[in-house]
């Protein structure tokens, strides 16, 4: 692709995610509707594995896998190899991050 496709492509996908941030963030409210979720949702990185969420973060491994299956579905979580992604951060959508992942860097959260 040339340069100027390649810039109106950004420019498409920066009004895609204008028009659907009221949506996204009225799913991530309702999905996201306790600290343990937003802070699990928040590490969702594409790296993390439930395994070593559920220690981080002090949440059944089970658990984990149901929240992402639930959020995959829902359209707020992509496939990353083994593992799933986030699509956006809470910070992106206005959403205030708990006091455990707002006081220190995400990957120190516990």
């Amino acid at each position: 692709m040339n340069d100027e496709t390649n810039e109106l492509l950004r420019e498409i996908l920066l009004w895609l995610r204008f028009q659907s941030l009221d949506k996204a963030k009225s799913a991530v409210t309702s999905l996201l509707n306790s600290d343990k979720k937003k802070i699990v949702f928040e590490l969702t990185d594409g790296k993390a594995s439930s395994r070593g969420l559920a220690v981080k973060c002090s949440v059944d491994r089970n658990a984990i896998l149901r929240w992402w299956a639930d959020w995959f579905t829902a359209g707020i979580l992509i496939k990353a190899g083994d593992t799933y992604r986030r699509l956006f951060s809470l910070k992106e959508l206005g959403i205030k991050l708990p006091d455990e992942l707002s006081s220190k860097p995400a990957r120190e959260a516990k």
